[in-house]
């Protein structure tokens, strides 16, 4: 009986804290795109933008669709490759974690 409880007890905690360990994630995800960009970008150049964009994710273990936002930041990862300049930490955090930006 005591173990139910605690059960419940840490799955409640788990699901208030939802969005604070998705925007540890996050943080932990664009932080490595932007050290490692010129590595995760400039592969498979005979790929067009948007699959190399999804190899970001594929190479780093991020699901697309983890996130609601995970398709806007292939779509910001893309453009930024097509420019050919490295996305902004900042900006990639916002996409993918919208609720963590200050207000």
């Amino acid at each position: 009986m005591a173990n139910t409880h605690i059960n419940r007890m840490l799955h409640s905690l788990e699901r208030r804290l939802v969005k604070e360990r998705a925007t540890l994630m996050v943080q932990e995800f664009a932080g490595t795109v932007v050290d490692r960009w010129d590595d995760l970008a400039y592969q498979n150049l005979h790929l067009d933008h948007f699959l190399r964009a999804v190899g970001i994710f594929r190479k780093l273990e991020m699901h697309v669709n983890s996130l609601p936002t995970g398709p806007k930041a292939v779509v910001y990862l893309e453009k930024c490759i097509r420019e050919g300049r490295p996305p902004d930490e900042r900006s990639l955090i916002s996409i993918m974690a919208p609720w963590s930006r200050p207000r």
